[in-house]
């Protein structure tokens, strides 16, 4: 480990922010060894949309989770039991779509070799569950647990997901909707990308969402986002 120095205030302010770490941010981040990141254990909900989240983090060298990182980070906080440390919320997933020559195409972002953020835009795969028409409205109920174990590869569930019946009461089940497409932006004359976020704070079952980016509704001010970012090899949480 570094060697720890106090400094003054009045010091720090000179100091370059990407030059140190403040001690008590090292309490603040859990090392996922299956992503080789520092993944945040709070959300942080200071953000004002989806998109404006990104613009803020980017320059940092931060960005938020997405949807196969929030996958191995799922899993892991399960199998080391740290599920009561570590409190899912209601977060943007850094996963966006839009539907290019009638195929729908995933956005999100990664870390290359020299630590830089770069976009990646991919196809999705063919094994990737899409909406089933009787379930185009309220989405399908599936397993959490299924899906944790055997996603894409681009994080998302599968058609050989296990599914409940909505009146299933099951502990592992949780609602999906995929991504549906159609919404349109009059203002700037273009189509909406649709949005992935994670709800695992109501008092019914976990929610996986693919909708609409319109910021108009009042529930996107409440959304919040779980930060990562490279691995510091000083943290006091790195296991």
């Amino acid at each position: 480990m570094a060697p720890i120095i106090e400094l003054s205030h009045k010091e720090l302010k000179k100091l370059e922010a990407q030059s140190y770490t403040r001690r008590h941010d090292l309490e603040d981040w859990i090392y996922v060894p299956s992503l080789g990141l520092d993944v945040a254990k709070k959300v942080t909900d200071d953000f004002t949309d989806f998109f404006s989240c990104q613009n803020e983090l980017h320059p940092q060298c931060k960005k938020m989770l997405s949807l196969l990182e929030f996958v191995k980070f799922k899993n892991y906080i399960e199998s080391n039991h740290l599920e009561k440390d570590i409190r899912l919320g209601y977060e943007w997933i850094d996963a966006s779509f839009k539907m290019i020559n009638d195929e729908w195409n995933i956005f999100y972002h990664t870390f290359d070799l020299n630590g830089n953020i770069c976009e990646k835009s991919e196809k999705l795969e063919k094994s990737t569950l899409l909406s089933r028409e009787k379930d185009a409205y309220y989405g399908s109920i599936i397993s959490m647990e299924d899906w944790l174990k055997n996603p894409t590869k681009q994080g998302l569930p599968k058609k050989s997901v296990k599914f409940f019946k909505h009146t299933e009461n099951n502990s592992s089940a949780m609602i999906y909707k995929a991504p549906q497409g159609g919404d349109y932006d009059t203002i700037h004359n273009q189509e909406l990308f649709d949005i992935a976020i994670l709800d695992c704070l109501g008092s019914g079952r976990p929610h996986l969402m693919i909708g609409n980016n319109n910021p108009s509704s009042g529930v996107y001010n409440r959304i919040g986002a779980r930060i990562v970012k490279q691995h510091n090899s000083d943290s006091s949480d790195s296991k």
